[in-house]
């Protein structure tokens, strides 16, 4: 997941139209609070056919485990390699919390993901394999913006469950565009939808809408207009964009879920590894 994972369903439309109930525009700029808990995204390769988001956490019950997890991840350039799968296998046979309908609390909540992968970078013609951060805009963005060929960088990836609203389920990637000639541009990735909980272990997915916006739109917003503007008839002056998907369903089984730590495995068979964090580092 690559990010896609993350997501949980596998997104791949072409152009999309605004959706009137839909719109959406920060009332603020939207504001990134650094704390202890953000912290930089690094991306590495992988040869295992393995889902490769990894974040690290905190320690708690079984502790040794936990730790030898992380340690062979961080040890395996930030993958899940066949050592880690082995010490997923441990973890999810000691779930202290197998039922994640009695323990919403622990399924609420704001998660980072620290380490992933994509499978190619979206290059026409380019082979499948997996690559670092560098992807092209239609590859991080499903297609749902232009121009889809761009070049990004993606840095930090959070994930709010129930955060927003009580069923809202909300993926969020913050990105950078840096080429010749182009200063360094930030921007975010917001796509929504809505979560449920159809078994002891699995949490339904549907996403909605995705939107683009700039982080950084007092310095900017003058050459994110220009890149975004002309070719993505739903941004506004502000350089706010936003499009309905598709209906599109995937769902998380969830392997293992305590008060520092998120496993889950989605409906494509990729594992996920996330961190939750105390306080959410991102104000929509």
């Amino acid at each position: 997941m690559m990010i896609t994972n993350f997501y949980s369903p596998s997104l791949t439309h072409g152009h999309q139209t605004a959706h009137p109930t839909l719109a959406w525009k920060p009332s603020s700029p939207i504001k990134i609070t650094q704390t202890a808990s953000a912290m930089p995204i690094s991306r590495t390769q992988s040869g295992k056919p393995y889902g490769i988001l990894v974040a690290r956490c905190c320690s708690s019950a079984p502790p040794k485990l936990k730790d030898q997890l992380l340690s062979t991840i961080a040890t395996s350039n930030g993958t899940i390699c066949e050592d880690s799968m082995a010490l997923i296998s441990s973890l999810e046979k000691l779930n202290p919390n197998p039922d994640i309908r009695l323990a919403p609390r622990l399924y609420n909540g704001c998660f980072q993901l620290i380490s992933g992968s994509f499978k190619g970078t979206g290059k026409p013609g380019e082979a499948q394999e997996t690559v670092e951060n560098t992807v092209t805009l239609g590859r991080a963005a499903f297609n749902a913006f232009k121009p889809t060929d761009i070049e990004i960088q993606l840095k930090q990836t959070y994930n709010h469950v129930g955060i927003e609203a009580e069923d809202a389920y909300c993926v969020l990637i913050q990105f950078t565009i840096s080429s010749d000639g182009i200063s360094p541009i930030e921007g975010m990735f917001i796509n929504r939808g809505v979560f449920s909980i159809s078994g002891s272990a699995v949490m339904d997915i549907r996403f909605e809408s995705s939107a683009m916006v700039p982080l950084n739109p007092k310095r900017d917003l003058d050459a994110w207009l220009n890149i975004f503007k002309d070719v993505n008839p739903t941004m506004d002056e502000e350089g706010s964009a936003m499009v309905a998907l598709p209906p599109t369903k995937g769902f998380l089984e969830y392997i293992y879920l305590d008060d520092d730590l998120r496993i889950t495995r989605g409906h494509r068979g990729a594992v996920v590894l996330v961190k939750r964090l105390q306080n959410k580092v991102i104000d929509l």
